[in-house]
């Protein structure tokens, strides 16, 4: 009953903490002699990560126009989506130094990547399906 009682509070310790470490990830506290380094690194990733998402936008925008105004919701969810990206409200990193917006950063632009190739998919279709129906009706 002793040994029993033993094994059983370190596996209840190890399993919460492994449970922790899975939900949560890592999170490094922001303080030490390097912090200021890690900050503007962080600052400068977000940044160049906001201008690729910035060039995405300007694509999806052109294109919109190029397709003859059509495909608004494209243009509405891009919009969303960017609204969320950490270049807008980055400021000195919050208590992880930036690592969390960081990854924001990283899966807002690949998720406005992914309505760009969504955008450019569409319209191919949308081409082939008007070509197909003027070379059938020219035919008949």
């Amino acid at each position: 009953m002793c040994l029993r009682f033993r094994l059983r509070k370190p596996i209840s310790i190890l399993s919460a903490l492994l449970t922790l470490r899975a939900l949560n990830g890592v999170v490094f506290a922001c303080s030490g002699p390097h912090v200021d380094e890690l900050i503007e690194k962080n600052h400068s990733i977000v940044n160049a990560y906001g201008l690729v998402t910035i060039l995405i936008f300007v694509a999806i925008i052109a294109i919109y126009f190029v397709q003859g105004r059509t495909g608004i919701f494209i243009i509405l969810l891009a919009l969303l989506v960017g609204f969320f990206h950490p270049i807008w409200y980055y400021g000195g990193g919050g208590g992880d130094c930036g690592q969390s917006f960081v990854k924001l950063t990283k899966y807002v632009t690949m998720g406005l990547g992914g309505i760009f190739l969504l955008q450019m998919m569409l319209w191919q279709f949308r081409r082939r399906a008007r070509k197909r129906k003027f070379n059938v009706s020219a035919s008949t």
